[in-house]
């Protein structure tokens, strides 16, 4: 007998990022966790993952199609790494202060199950501590540990009875990654997402609840992922040769003509004098730049009608420059 098996799109899941050239976030990839890709398998399922796009197909034999029946409740997780080293250095960071080596940003669809597509932009994203299945316990954690998916509000684990009170956190097991709730009591002393993998490789965790479909012409579900560029201030550098005092004056100008930074400010750079221009208002960063990006330094020359224009570059991750509470973007100019 002949079998015949077709695959059909299941979840379509898109990533977005307003850096990189054409929106897609081709530096980011969709990883199933362990539990998810078991799920998936049993249910015959493929992933396929492209650049800023990553798409789960299930297989359709004769009328039967196992994935269409994953209970309601389900939990699809996933991580995102990033080929890219600079990812969050492009990526403005819409979440309270800087990640440390040991976060990562989650996002989950949690509320919005019903919701094609989501859309599940960085600004809702929150940032937990990724930690493994053991590490020390808590200063502030007194008693009886348990452990509740933060998901679904299911208890998984409960602390064993008469162990030394600064007992390291044993999570053995728990199979499944994902956000938890570390609990003494009623008291939360820790949320954090669970992994099997060093934090470094998890910058981005991704959690979908799964509601079944009522028709199979209601697939592909579609959730999309959106996160947008680091914006700040620009700071142009522009050193002459000429004495200070003959300067000449020195403006810059977008494509239309437009003059998106402040007044020149004489400032000495290394010891020596130049012009320093900041923009008036943040500017985010791409990965490439049009015609209609371009920058110009106009240069005022002393009984001429027309300025004498020159390109300027344009900030890149190579230019960013931390300050206190800010970021800078810093280019420097000779003329």
């Amino acid at each position: 007998m002949t079998r015949s098996v077709h695959y059909k799109p299941f979840l379509s899941l898109a990533l977005r990022h307003g850096y990189y050239t054409g929106g897609t976030a081709r530096s980011l990839t969709l990883a199933p966790t362990a539990i998810t890709a078991n799920v998936l398998s049993g249910h015959l399922c493929r992933l396929r993952a492209t650049p800023g796009l990553a798409e789960i197909w299930y297989a359709e034999e004769t009328g039967i199609a196992p994935a269409l029946d994953l209970p309601d409740g389900t939990i699809l997780g996933f991580t995102l790494p990033s080929s890219d080293p600079d990812f969050f250095v492009v990526t403005e960071p819409v979440w309270p202060g800087e990640l440390s080596p040991d976060d990562c940003l989650y996002l989950s669809n949690k509320g919005r199950t019903a919701d094609d597509p989501v859309s599940l932009p960085a600004t809702g994203a929150t940032v937990l501590p990724a930690r493994p299945r053991g590490f020390p316990r808590p200063e502030d954690a007194s008693g009886r540990l348990s452990l509740v998916r933060w998901f679904d509000d299911t208890a998984v684990w409960q602390e064993p009875q008469g162990l030394p009170p600064a007992a390291p956190i044993n999570l053995s097991d728990v199979t499944a990654d994902g956000r938890y709730l570390l609990m003494a009591d009623d008291a939360v002393v820790l949320d954090f997402y669970l992994t099997a993998l060093p934090a470094a490789q998890v910058p981005i965790a991704l959690e979908l609840g799964w509601a079944p479909p009522r028709h199979a012409a209601d697939l592909p579900r579609r959730a999309e992922i959106g996160v947008d560029a680091r914006r700040g201030t620009w700071v142009y550098h522009v050193a002459s040769s000429d004495p200070l005092e003959e300067t000449k004056p020195l403006r810059i100008v977008d494509a239309e003509g437009n003059s998106p930074f402040g007044e020149g400010v004489v400032e000495k750079i290394g010891g020596s004098p130049a012009v320093t221009f900041r923009s008036l208002a943040p500017l985010d960063i791409r990965e490439s730049y049009s015609a209609e990006d371009r920058l110009m330094l106009e240069i005022h020359e002393a009984g001429t009608q027309a300025p004498k224009t020159i390109p300027l570059p344009l900030a890149g991750p190579g230019n960013i420059a931390k300050r206190q509470d800010r970021f800078d973007f810093e280019m420097y100019v000779t003329l």
